[in-house]
């Protein structure tokens, strides 16, 4: 059997902030993902772009799109209620995102970044048989 990716701090993507003072802030997911998160090689299935959607339903069903398309051994964040996040969005959305798998690219609904939806478009074309497998 092959072997899945990691995914690990998936849930944003590494927007740093300073404050009035000048000090660099940002979430500690932020932080980590900057290391070990999104488009460290062309393999990798969550590219940049998608972990720095602005709206967190959007990239939180972007990421569930694309995962359900991706071979994953395993999930890891630092907070546990990102995954189950995750898996509250693919159960919200289970049709819709069927119907993405089944047809390809990203569903109108979701507000993302046209690059994003591009993106989701090129690789992942349709796969009919995926919903049933």
């Amino acid at each position: 059997m092959a072997r899945g990716c990691l995914i690990a701090n998936f849930s944003d993507g590494s927007h740093e902030r300073t404050t009035p003072g000048g000090a660099l802030c940002s979430s500690e997911s932020s932080f980590w993902g900057a290391f070990g998160g999104g488009d460290r090689s062309q393999q990798h299935p969550l590219p940049r772009e998608v972990l720095n959607v602005s709206d967190p339903e959007a990239r939180y069903y972007t990421i569930a799109r694309m995962l359900l398309e991706t071979n994953v051994s395993a999930l890891m964040a630092l907070n546990p209620s990102t995954i189950l996040r995750l898996f509250e969005v693919i159960e919200h959305y289970a049709d819709l995102l069927l119907e993405d798998i089944t047809r390809g690219g990203l569903s109108a609904d979701m507000n993302v970044e046209a690059q994003v939806r591009e993106l989701v478009a090129g690789r992942y074309r349709g796969n009919a048989a995926r919903p049933r497998s």
